[in-house]
């Protein structure tokens, strides 16, 4: 004697399928539409607060970036401060002097306030790639002093040891901010 779900109503036939499967189907769907709903309802709206949760679930620092318009983006500390495609350990071990700019804790997270009015953390704008090339060709002339953060670029900058063809009049002075 075979053993029936529910008494055999849901062996019933529904064009073609037993009535189990498409309420299995009708499970997953619902289960992909409910994800959707979260994503685009709930995770999208908090997109500026991403670079925290990463930096979070990382160990990581966080970096504030803000235009010359004060509107702001939540970075990972990579993202906001280096040049090349290293590691936050391996270029605080390159660098030898790792710049901390004005810093507070959110959350557990300690996070960095960067005012980038240039913007040299777009990697797509003219300026930041008139700073990879002047870094490039730094970093190949001093090899026992390179550049591998922005921090250590804009202090070249500003003491005149490195050229570049960008507006130096937008480079904001690191001045330190107390956040209570």
């Amino acid at each position: 004697m075979a053993v029936l779900l529910f008494g055999g109503i849901m062996n019933t036939l529904v064009m073609g399928l037993q009535l189990y499967i498409w309420l299995i189907l009708v499970m997953f769907l619902m289960l992909v539409g409910s994800y959707f709903g979260w994503y685009f309802l709930f995770w999208e709206k908090l997109r500026p607060l991403w670079g925290l949760f990463h930096a979070h679930m990382r160990k990581e620092s966080a970096a504030f970036t803000f235009d010359k318009n004060l509107n702001f983006v939540l970075k990972s500390e990579k993202k906001a401060k280096l040049i090349f495609d290293e590691t936050v350990g391996e270029a605080k071990k390159a660098q030898k002097v790792w710049d901390h700019s004005p810093s507070g804790m959110i959350g557990r997270v300690q996070t960095d306030l960067i005012f980038d009015e240039g913007e040299w953390t777009d990697v797509n704008s003219p300026n930041r790639q008139e700073i990879d090339k002047a870094v490039v060709m730094w970093n190949e002339t001093n090899p026992e002093d390179e550049i591998h953060t922005l921090i250590m670029f804009g202090h070249l900058l500003q003491t005149g040891k490195i050229q570049c063809p960008i507006d130096k009049d937008i480079i904001i002075p690191w001045l330190r901010i107390r956040l209570l």
